[in-house]
Parts: structure tokens; sequence; C-alpha cells
């Protein structure tokens, strides 16, 4: 049984089917969903919104003196900043809600199942893999469900609001973003499949970890009678080690893809700069080149945002496939 336990986590399922496999859980909070995302939708326009804002104010405002536009523009980033607290605590506490639910039923399930298995099953796979399997893998789902998609839905979405407001603004010095995405795109797969397979076997030395503590605290009495102290610290301190270097590994390979995406970025920052230096774009005014380089300046947060939490969001996955 447990060689079937085993096998069955170590089989790989691909995040589009894992997450099928997770909806109909979902479903019953769809309207939570909904809001959630309207909301950090909303924050995410109120953000590429300031920035737009910068044509008008650097042509109207201070190119031709417009007095009305200066008077204006106060009001209406008050009125953005305020609706962006609104919308950004609506999702998050719409999300945590959610998440919240959907953990508490599946923590339960899971408990009915447990509950109803035959003795052999417990004979053959250890309580610290089981407790495991309730408390820290039903926890990664609750931070990929929540955490996780707020920085999903909230930066994808701001992402595309760049995008839009730089092809709006010049759609020629925006042409540069078709060569970086398609690359960045690649390498995010790629990582994506890493991560998972870093976060199942985490999961793994967690359960090893569990199981470990609890044969010392259920055979205490045994390991003092015989003088097993050394020996049981020795297996704990081989198996927290390995956990300690499964997570090393998924640090290092996030704090490596996170600048290598930036430095990517960076060469579209320099192709606009060098493309604007060109007499074929002369007749684009101050305020549309601000606002083009600011949002090339601004993508940085997405990507890198987008880029951390897919560590996070494949731990949530890879412990939706464990359970």
């Amino acid at each position: 049984m447990e060689k079937n336990v085993n096998n069955s986590i170590d089989k790989d399922f691909s995040t589009w089917q894992t997450f099928k496999r997770l909806w109909p859980m979902i479903t019953p909070f769809k309207l939570g969903l909904f809001v959630a995302a309207i909301c950090l939708v909303i924050n995410a326009a109120a953000d590429t919104t300031l920035i737009s804002l910068l044509k008008p104010l650097l042509d109207e405002g201070f190119g031709k003196s417009d007095q009305s536009v200066l008077l204006m523009m106060p009001f209406v980033v008050i009125g953005l900043i305020f609706m962006r607290g609104i919308a950004n605590y609506t999702s998050s506490y719409s999300l945590s809600w959610v998440s919240g639910k959907i953990v508490m039923n599946m923590r339960q399930k899971l408990f009915s199942h447990l509950i109803n298995s035959p003795v052999p099953f417990y004979d053959q796979n250890s309580t610290g893999r089981l407790l495991s399997r309730i408390t820290y893998d039903s926890e990664q789902v609750a931070e990929s469900s929540s955490g996780a998609l707020i920085v999903v839905v909230r930066e994808s979405a701001y992402l595309i609001g760049l995008f839009a407001i730089m092809f709006y603004n010049s759609w020629q010095l925006s042409l540069v973003l078709l060569i970086i995405a398609p690359i960045v795109g690649i390498i995010i797969r790629m990582v994506s499949k890493h991560f998972r397979q870093l976060s199942k076997k985490i999961q793994n030395s967690m359960g090893n970890v569990t199981s470990a503590a609890e044969q010392m605290l259920k055979g205490h009495k045994e390991v003092l009678i015989f003088g097993a102290q050394e020996v049981e610290k020795a297996h704990f301190q081989k198996v927290s080690n390995h956990i300690r270097r499964q997570g090393m590994k998924m640090v290092s390979v996030s704090a490596l893809i996170t600048p290598s995406i930036q430095i990517i970025a960076s060469f579209a920052l320099a192709g606009i700069l060098f493309m604007a230096g060109r007499s074929e774009f002369s007749d684009i005014s101050a305020g549309a080149f601000t606002v083009v380089f600011s949002s090339m300046v601004a993508l940085m947060k997405p990507l890198k945002e987008l880029t951390n939490v897919n560590a996070q969001f494949q731990r949530g996955m890879a412990a939706c496939q464990t359970l």
C-alpha cells in the first residue's frame, strides 16, 4: 500500500489537470471568486490609470499650461487611490474566505476518508505522513488559493493594462514587447515544472520529518531504556536537513529566474530608448513617450511578482495532487 501511495505521489500532472480536479471543490464559492476577480481588476486598472495620467499632465498641464488639468489631477489621484484601497480590501477578504472554505471542506473530506480506511492501510502508512497530508499539504492549498491567486490575477491584469496603454500611446515603440513576451513565457513554463517537482519532494520530506518526530514521541520510553537518543537525533537531523536542502533549491531557482527575466526586459527598455532617438519617431509627444517608458519600467514589478509567486502556486498544485 505504501508503494502504491508513493507511486501516486510521484505521478506528475500538469497544472491544468490538477486545477480541473480541484475545480469541483471551488464551484460552490464562484460568487466570492467573481467578486474578488472584479476587485483585483479594478485595483490593476487604477494603477494603470495613474501611469496614463502622465500624458495629459505633461502635454496639457505643463506643456500648454492648462490650469484646469493641473487643478483636476489631485482629485483624480485621490479618487483612484481610494477606489484602489476599497478594491484591495474586498478582494483580499473574499479570497481568504473562499480559500478558508475550500481547505476546511478538503480537510473534512480527507478526515472522513481516513477514518473509514481499513486497518492494513494504517499498518503500512506512518501516522506522521498522514498527519502531514491533513496539516501541511492542506495549508499549501490555502496559500495557493488565496495569496498566490491574488498576485496572479492582479499582476496579470496590471500587465495587460500596461500593454494596452503602451500600444495606445505608441504601437511602434511597443512592438519590442512582441519579441520578449514569448521568451519570458517559455522560461516561466520550464521553471513551473521544476518548481512542481521540488514542491512534491518537499511535501514527502515534510511527511518524513513528522514521522520521525512521531516515532520519537511515541517511543520515548523505549528510546531512554535502550539509550537510542543519538540514533534518533541523527535520524531527525538527516530528514530535517534534507527538507532544508530541497527548500534552498527552490529559493535558488526562484532567485535566479527573477533577475534573468528583468535582464531580458531591460533589453526591451533599451530598444525603446534607441528607437525614440530616431527621426521617424520625432512626432511622439513627451507625454506619450513618458507613458510608454514608465509603463516599460513598471512591467518589471508584475514580471517579478508573477515569477516569484510561481513557486508558491506550484507548491499548492503539488499539494492538490497528493491530496
